[in-house]
């Protein structure tokens, strides 16, 4: 009980508005709990479980309740056992505190417990409609604070930030649904359109239904769409693209929203953005074992931090490498903080491009181990367990599947530190003939699990062709720096 007792408190608080009915509920809830402790079935789910008492015991005290009573500064009392708030914190809880008896349940269950309309019709006995009712009364009277609240916990506090949550910039209604265009933000690395989509089907919660009812896709563009979160302000999302090839230019935004399809056009402008964005040159190379890494700038934007950079290798692997996220990662160190790389890209010319979350002040950048290749020259007779031996790795040929005009190979190899697999394949016929490969492969993978390394390679052949045996002419090898570049602020 003890490690809950902050969490708890708090929603008391903001339930009820005051200190001492808030102490009332948690006493009446700790004896409740102390009575069906024989009911949890999972000990895992103390802290949901005692939530659910102390909701009923709020529940009753308010049905109790027939006057008005003062509200107390809630910020004033929060408890010890939590961290005082920040400004913003201490705006929130002191709005929800000056709500009514009847608006703050809702407001408190749905915006902070992020709690379904339906399971706060359950937790309060009342009608779903009601609770609709008093979401809509009460979101214009905790409107900017709460807006905030919401936009951070979706990931996007940026929005906010660069007051995008006002006017929309396109709107659409079509049979029930209304789909606003909030902004654009066009810089280096991609365009981002920030959407809103209002009277879609409700998930009935966060996690609670994988298949959300709302797609975005620019057209004639490459996309990249991530679901959007369900928020008391309707679905938020956004869908990205490209960078713009121009300094303006139009987007058609296409949405499927359950049965329906709605289609906005939308403009695009580097220099709206250029006004919260500026770019920082760097310009820092370093260069270890044949491979070259040059930091060219840092461009800060309220979205994120973006850094451009360079890196050339001597020989090129060419082929992918799955990571192992929690070894070899990309990472900023500011302020104390360390942030993992939320996004990547590539360009013309070996220029690549890494996003962060957003950060102020110089910066400290981390990459992961650089590939090459280097020279190797492994043979496979085409039959299952044949092994060669790579940079001191054996290599065994573990699967072999012919189809007309393809064939798919397989090797497995164990996880040896520095060694990424082998590339570069040829095959030989019977008369020792050799076929360079890789022109038309089909498909490829390049991962590990459980100490082992397993590589898949499928390909087309020539017509006619029957190898006898499989040839790798390069091996990945890991360069490891260390790459580490100081960025200005």
């Amino acid at each position: 009980m003890r490690a809950h007792q902050g969490y708890l408190e708090r929603i008391a608080l903001a339930m009820l508005g005051n200190r001492p009915d808030a102490e009332d509920a948690l006493q009446e809830a700790a004896l409740a709990g102390y009575r069906r402790f024989a009911q949890l079935r999972d000990e895992q789910a103390f802290g949901a479980w005692m939530r659910r008492i102390l909701i009923r015991q709020c529940r009753q005290i308010l049905e109790r309740r027939r006057r008005s009573f003062p509200v107390d500064d809630l910020a004033a009392h929060l408890p010890d056992t939590v961290p005082g708030p920040d400004p913003e914190a201490t705006a929130i809880w002191e709005m929800v505190a000056r709500l009514g008896d009847h608006l703050r349940p809702v407001v408190v269950l749905r915006y902070m417990l992020d709690m379904s309309q339906q399971e706060i019709a359950e937790a309060l006995g009342i009608p779903l409609g009601t609770v609709k009712s008093r979401l809509g009364k009460a979101l214009p009277l905790v409107g900017p604070v709460i807006t905030r609240f919401i936009l951070a916990d979706a990931g996007l506090q940026w929005a906010y930030d660069m007051g995008l949550i006002g006017e929309p910039v396109a709107e659409v209604t079509q049979n029930g649904i209304t789909v606003r265009i909030l902004g654009v933000v066009a810089d280096a690395r991609r365009t981002t359109v920030l959407y809103q989509v209002l009277g879609a089907p409700s998930t009935g919660g966060r996690g609670r239904q994988p298949r959300v009812p709302v797609h975005a896709s620019i057209t004639a563009q490459m996309s990249e769409f991530t679901p959007p979160e369900e928020t008391p302000l309707g679905y938020l999302g956004t869908v990205s693209t490209l960078p713009l090839e121009a300094e303006a230019a139009e987007l058609e935004v296409r949405f499927g929203v359950g049965a329906e399809t709605i289609t906005l056009t939308v403009p695009a402008s580097r220099t709206e953005t250029d006004r919260f964005s500026r770019e920082v040159a760097v310009n820092r190379a370093l260069e270890y074992d044949g491979v070259r890494i040059t930091v060219e700038a840092v461009i800060y934007t309220p979205a994120e931090t973006i850094v451009r950079y360079r890196e050339e290798v001597t020989e090129s692997f060419d082929f992918p490498v799955q990571w192992d996220g929690d070894v070899h990662c990309n990472y900023l160190e500011a302020g104390g903080q360390r942030y993992r790389q939320s996004g990547s890209g590539g360009g013309l010319n070996s220029v690549s491009y890494l996003a962060f979350p957003p950060v102020r002040g110089p910066a400290r950048l981390v990459l992961k181990p650089a590939v090459k290749a280097e020279p190797l020259d492994a043979v496979w007779p085409l039959e299952e367990g044949a092994v060669a031996e790579v940079v001191g790795v054996p290599v065994t040929l573990a699967g072999i599947e012919r189809r007309p005009g393809a064939i798919e190979l397989s090797w497995t190899s164990p996880v040896r530190e520095g060694f990424v697999g082998v590339s570069g394949f040829e095959v030989i016929d019977g008369e020792g003939n050799v076929y360079p490969l890789g022109g038309s492969w089909a498909g490829f993978s390049n991962y590990t699990h459980d100490g082992v390394r397993y590589q898949r390679y499928e390909t087309e052949l020539p017509e006619g062709l029957e190898p006898v045996a499989v040839r790798a002419t390069k091996a990945g090898v890991l360069v490891d720096g260390p790459w580490v570049f100081d960025l200005p602020g």
